[in-house]
């Protein structure tokens, strides 16, 4: 099964490991997760399986705007792709121009409300 685990978690939220270790042990049921991240600019990371980061600024709202906008961009050739079974995401990352992108392709989505 083919899932998208969907998040706006950085570097600094705490909690970001339940979302690292849930997809990890998703993997190892034999599941094909991408995990999507954003990530500071000033952020150095390494390339990992599975997990692709997305730029943000480090501003509150134009953090989340751009974010938003360029997963907004990205999600749909990722969709296609990949043959996506599953997107989930975190409850902090809705937008309606996305929810509206789900719809059109008809893919399950589930929505973690715990952050």
């Amino acid at each position: 099964m083919n899932i998208i685990w969907l998040t706006k978690l950085t570097e600094k939220d705490s909690f970001r490991n339940t979302q690292l270790m849930m997809s990890e042990a998703l993997r190892k049921q034999g599941n094909e997760v991408s995990l999507i991240l954003a990530r500071n600019l000033s952020e150095k990371k390494e390339i990992q399986k599975g997990i692709v980061y997305v730029p943000t600024l480090n501003v509150k709202i134009l953090s989340g705007f751009l974010f938003g906008f360029i997963v907004f961009l990205y999600l749909p050739r990722l969709i296609k792709n990949k043959k996506v079974d599953i997107i989930i995401i975190s409850g902090d990352t809705i937008w309606s121009p996305f929810l509206l992108l789900l719809k059109a392709f008809k893919i399950p989505l589930i929505l973690d409300m715990r952050s």
